[in-house]
């Protein structure tokens, strides 16, 4: 069992690798590259008799899965409408606090170069 989890694991990987070798034309080594796509054959083979058939979900499922998907849409589209006025307002209230701050920091800015001691007045 543990072996087979591996090689669930780790065919992709392979998988790529022997794409990467039959697609490389500066690849010196065909014979590795045939060897691999003998045993990529196999091994998917392997992997397909292996494999478990697909389940039929209940048309119960089915339908509470896209109700649920519905009614979140509903519920973030509510969502998203009530904190958009917030958000909104709270933007508004930072720009003005904003240009405040700049207005403060122009003044002591200016206040600060006028007390300022210099030789150059």
């Amino acid at each position: 069992m543990q072996m087979n989890h591996l090689c669930r694991c780790f065919m992709p990987i392979f998988i790529c690798r022997v794409f990467l070798h039959e697609n490389n034309p500066t690849d010196s080594r065909e014979n590795q590259s045939r060897a691999d796509r003998s045993t990529l054959g196999l091994s998917l083979l392997e992997i397909r008799s292996n494999m478990v058939p697909p389940v039929q979900v209940s048309p119960l499922i089915k339908t509470a899965r896209w109700s649920a998907l519905l009614i979140g849409l509903i519920y973030g589209k509510q969502r998203y409408d009530y904190l958009k006025p917030i958000a909104a307002e709270e933007r508004r209230i930072e720009e003005e606090e904003k240009k405040l701050r700049e207005e403060q920091e122009r003044i002591y800015k200016q206040l600060s170069e006028a007390n300022s001691d210099t030789i150059l007045k």
